[in-house]
């Protein structure tokens, strides 16, 4: 949890702060979309909406395949509202 920016926490090897190296493989599709948005992001001060709207587009059905019960699919709902916000 310490590489947590938003409250919600992490989620595999690049969901929430930071990553854990880029060398290391993605654990799942959710893994693999906050690698993407890793890899995309341009930084707190410039305009990253490209970003988050893809993000999105990746988050979706993960959503839809995972139930919110799941660390998993909660983690994924987690992030689809709190990157809403941002595009």
């Amino acid at each position: 949890m310490e590489r947590a920016l938003f409250p919600i926490g992490a989620y595999g090897n690049y969901c929430g702060k930071g990553n854990n190296g880029w060398s290391v493989a993605p654990i799942d599709e959710l893994d693999s979309a906050c690698r993407e948005y890793d890899k995309c992001f341009k930084g707190f001060t410039k305009d990253n909406r490209s970003c988050n709207k893809a993000f999105l587009t990746r988050l979706a059905p993960i959503i839809q395949k995972n139930n919110v019960s799941t660390t998993k699919g909660a983690y994924a709902l987690a992030a689809f509202k709190l990157f809403s916000n941002f595009i």
